[in-house]
């Protein structure tokens, strides 16, 4: 009994493989979209991928994807290229590829799926010329003998060759491509496959190719002889090869450098442990100036860059990109944090203060001799600028009516004007703030720099001195004062034309034109501190301390 199903077990195990046919109906067709993974060539694929004969059980399930692929066989139609047949199947070859020193783009070749054969017999391509009136220049043409690829039906051991050739001849502009050799299929094996995708019966086929390509294209005359082996494993249904080891022969030696297979999605794990490495083209950069990071990290596939302070501009890349530039728009110590991912596991890496930014020698600025002067006195402004090679200086207001009569609130002394480069020279005959913008040009960028109320013009005699004695005219209450709480300024013999409130580091909180009034409400701001008044009066300019709770 157990002899009788120690037998009948052989036999179902026996009849579990089968020899199969491959015939057209098992190649891909127009719409086909079909995943592939690549793998090492580990010890497994080493010591069972020659094995031939029937009755083989190939098992390769240990086979570890280290990256994926989508292979798309689409219509003729949807490619960049109409002198194709519209029934081929374009497959692209290439996005890129280099031919020497030259390159070509879209780089597609056409199948054509017949019963007797799956052959290549177009191929199209995008040169770049780089001619004004022809940038690029499209190659789509037929083989004069095309590449049998398979034929059918395809039978354990079976053994074709056939010969390919395909032409390409341009006079204007000048370029030749030819690529032309011999493929053999020989069918050595059958029975089943194992792979990370599943089990199927199949056909083992050895398909050696050799072919020489030779280019002459921009003075350039280049020949590459290649000799090419691939172990392919095909079965009933699956569109492209179940799996296949592939290399080169050389000097009759074959190395098998690559392997893929027919897979579904999964997440690829690294093969070495995920570390987040990287690395600044420079520490030390100027605000607003290009600055490159150069992404050194392993067994990741995905990355996430984070900056604080956050005040970077992406140039080159997105947070997201494996390398990045990008320009800081302050000025101080940043810190940097690349956190690289692949398949389930993470690295971090964080450096503290890791950039410093300076302020750029590339900015608009000047220097003012001081914040105060007097009417009918030079004042000098200096332009320390180290960006622009043409100049234009605004300062405001630049007119005010005496007597019902406009007149000029300044004018440019010591052979300077408006357009100086290197300073100017004002006399103000007006009393009063003025603001000062400079605007540079270089080439056809634009920049400027501009302070309001940069400059205090007051009058060069007693009366518009600030004293103790015209302090006492005017007063300011409550003082302390609450946040945002409002305060008055009451004077007696004087009237005051301008109010500002300044806090302690300069900036402008509040302004207000008062004309001539000697009584005035206003709302103090919602921080607490120090701040100064300053009342434009008719007798000067008096400032006034305030504390606010």
């Amino acid at each position: 009994m157990k002899k009788l199903i120690l037998a009948l077990s052989i036999i179902f195990s026996l009849e579990g493989f089968s020899q199969i046919t491959i015939t057209s109906a098992d190649m891909p067709a127009q719409g086909d979209t079909l995943r592939i993974s690549n793998a090492l060539v580990d010890a497994t694929v080493l010591a069972n991928y020659q094995r031939v004969g029937a009755n083989q059980t190939w098992n390769f399930d240990t086979l570890r994807p280290t990256s994926q692929t989508v292979r798309e066989f689409v219509s003729s139609s949807s490619t960049p290229y109409n002198q194709v047949p519209t029934n081929r199947i374009g497959i692209l070859f290439a996005d890129t590829l280099s031919l020497g020193p030259n390159s070509v783009n879209d780089v597609y070749n056409f199948a054509n799926s017949t019963a007797t054969d799956f052959s290549v017999d177009y191929r199209a391509a995008s040169i770049p010329i780089g001619l004004p009136f022809l940038p690029v220049f499209i190659m789509q043409n037929s083989y004069t003998d095309k590449d049998e690829i398979f034929q059918f039906p395809l039978d354990y051991q079976d053994r074709d060759s056939s010969t390919f050739n395909f032409v390409f001849n341009n006079v204007f502009p000048p370029i030749y491509y030819r690529s032309s050799g011999y493929r053999v299929n020989e069918v050595d094996g059958w029975g089943s496959i194992t792979t990370p995708y599943g089990t199927f019966d199949a056909l083992r086929v050895v398909t050696n190719t050799v072919s020489l390509d030779s280019i002459s294209f921009n003075g350039q005359n280049i020949a590459i002889p290649s000799h090419l082996r691939e172990y392919q494993w095909i079965a009933n249904g699956v569109g492209i090869p179940v799996m296949k080891v592939f290399g080169l022969v050389t000097a009759g030696l074959f190395v098998p450098t690559s392997v893929e297979y027919r897979d579904s999605a999964r997440v690829i794990e690294p093969l070495l442990p995920t570390t987040a490495i990287f690395r600044a083209d420079s520490t030390t950069i100027e605000v607003e100036e290009d600055l490159g990071f150069t992404n050194l990290s392993i067994g990741s596939t995905s990355f996430q860059w984070d900056f604080t302070p956050n005040t970077v501009n992406y140039k080159v890349g997105s947070s997201t990109s494996r390398n990045i530039t990008v320009s800081f728009q302050d000025t101080g110590l940043y810190s940097v944090r690349l956190i690289a991912s692949g398949g389930s596991s993470s690295d971090t890496l964080e450096r503290l203060d890791y950039i410093r930014v300076t302020p750029s020698s590339k900015v608009v600025s000047f220097k003012l001799e001081g914040d105060t002067t007097f009417t009918n006195e030079d004042f000098t402004i200096k332009n320390t600028s180290g960006f622009g090679n043409s100049f234009n200086w605004e300062i405001t207001p630049s007119t005010f009516v005496q007597n019902g009569v406009t007149k000029p609130a300044y004018e440019f002394k010591n052979g300077t004007n408006n357009q100086s480069g290197d300073s100017i020279v004002l006399r103000f005959a007006k009393v009063g703030f003025f603001s000062v913008r400079l605007n540079a040009t270089e080439g056809s960028e634009l920049k400027f720099e501009a302070k309001s109320n940069a400059v205090f013009v007051r009058f060069p005699v007693g009366i518009q001195e600030s004293t103790q004695d015209h302090n006492k005219l005017l007063t300011l209450s409550p003082n302390p004062a609450a946040k945002g709480g409002e305060v008055t300024i009451q004077a007696t013999t004087l009237t005051f034309d301008l109010i500002e409130v300044i806090d302690i580091e300069g900036k402008l909180m509040y302004q207000h034109n008062a004309q001539n009034v000697s009584n005035y409400s206003f709302n103090l701001p919602e921080v607490s501190g120090m701040y100064f008044v300053k009342i434009l009066t008719n007798k000067g300019l008096i400032t006034k301390k305030i504390v606010v709770e």
